[in-house]
């Protein structure tokens, strides 16, 4: 009987209608500069810390090297073949520009001191 009351006068007191049926950006309008200022950089900061305290511990539990090999041993050989063409290609065409650039900035570096010498 007591709750029947209660949630009465409450539904009568507060304008529930009016405070439900508005989108959640007119209802925090009025705390936007404390939600920006105050409240997103100290949550922010909070999971921060946390990260930063229990990552270890977070990998740890993870165990990625026991899931990296139980997916990697699941695999044919043809997939783990494609798979180390497909990434040493990307990686020996990064090195073969690389020598590129370098071959071409010591070759105009040679050219210069050939002209002075």
């Amino acid at each position: 009987q007591l709750t029947k009351q209660l949630t009465a006068e409450i539904l009568q007191a507060i304008p529930y209608e009016k405070l439900f049926n508005q989108p959640v950006q007119v209802m925090l309008r009025n705390y936007e500069t404390v939600i920006t200022e105050k409240i997103i950089p100290f949550t922010v900061e909070r999971l921060l810390d946390f990260v930063a305290k229990h990552s270890s511990e977070m990998v740890e539990r993870l165990n990625l090297a026991n899931l990296v090999e139980t997916q990697i041993a699941t695999f044919s050989l043809p997939e783990i073949e494609k798979l180390v063409i497909e990434i040493s290609g990307r990686e020996l065409k990064m090195i073969t520009y690389l020598g590129g650039v370098l071959g071409g900035f010591i070759g105009i570096v040679q050219g210069i001191l050939a002209i002075w010498i």
